[in-house]
């Protein structure tokens, strides 16, 4: 196909825009210096239980799911969003952690209004944005929590999450059964996150749930030292600390604390064998037994 001139002249004149052009780096407020980390991991990995614990920390503010990462952030996701910004001379970098501090100011000012110094953000969904935090926040820190996948699985088949759960719901089609869209989607999930801490070592810290229902405080405390804050025996009774409720919250207040959980094992016979196909070399990966 040949090209008419106007097709050309335009073609050219932004290859010689973007050579000429200088890049475009937003003011960042110095105001905007309390240090925060993420919660990685799938839905009901015990998200909710770790963020409640960290929350009753005086100095460490965990607000329910926010998902304004997510929906701040879904710029840098859009092909045609990011090339028109760098038109005007915002490249991706700048781009990117503008609305990081755009994100980042939610979080911080919730953090302010409750006299702590530390964010923490949990919502599951970030297991699939972790590319797009690491470029808009470059400084934060990622607290990487797995749980054996059979306790996940069996927990969102509890919940019919199939049905719920959007992110989940959207992959039934692909699959022969509930059982195994919910194993498609654990195995998905940690393999995102196993790479991820991969490739960023210095800025993870692993947390099995396992461990910190078992030994929560010799977890907390390791924690807490990664995150740079000191360790309060009176985080691990959360129940007498006040926290702000939202979404995933409600199961966890009728709890009377942390409770240590029956090993794992999985579904019976052949849900059993189809659950293995999923999940092996994930649980292989995870040191989990098959």
């Amino acid at each position: 196909m040949t090209l008419g001139v106007g097709h050309i002249k335009r073609r050219v004149g932004r290859i010689v825009q973007k050579l000429a052009q200088k890049p475009i780096y937003l003011q960042r407020s110095a105001q905007r210096t309390l240090p925060g980390a993420f919660i990685i991991a799938p839905f009901r990995s015990g998200t909710t239980l770790l963020r409640l614990i960290l929350d009753s920390h005086p100095d460490i503010a965990a607000p329910p799911e926010t998902f304004v990462f997510s929906h701040i952030l879904a710029p840098l996701r859009e092909e045609r969003m990011t090339r028109a910004m760098w038109n005007l001379g915002y490249h991706r970098d700048a781009l990117a952690l503008a609305l990081g501090d755009c994100a980042r100011s939610f979080v911080e000012g919730y953090a302010l209004s409750k006299g702590k110094r530390f964010w923490i953000e949990k919502t599951p969904a970030y297991v699939d944005l972790l590319p797009e935090l690491r470029e808009a926040m470059p400084d934060a820190r990622y607290i990487m929590l797995y749980r054996h996948p059979y306790d996940i699985v069996r927990s969102m088949s509890e919940r019919n999450m199939v049905v719920s759960q959007p992110e989940i719901a959207c992959q039934r089609p692909n699959h022969p059964s509930d059982l195994a869209t919910y194993c498609a989607f654990v195995a998905d999930q940690h393999r995102k996150m196993q790479a991820f801490q991969r490739a960023h070592l210095e800025l993870c810290i692993e947390l099995r749930y396992e461990r910190l229902v078992a030994t929560p405080e010799k977890e907390i405390a390791v924690l807490c030292g990664f995150l740079g804050v000191p360790y309060v025996p009176g985080m691990l009774d959360f129940q007498r600390a006040p926290h702000d409720t939202g979404f995933g919250d409600e199961k966890i207040h009728d709890s009377s604390g942390i409770i240590r959980r029956r090993s794992p094992t999985p579904p019976d016979r052949e849900p059993g064998r189809e659950a293995r196909n999923y999940l092996g070399s994930t649980l292989r990966e995870l040191g989990y037994e098959l």
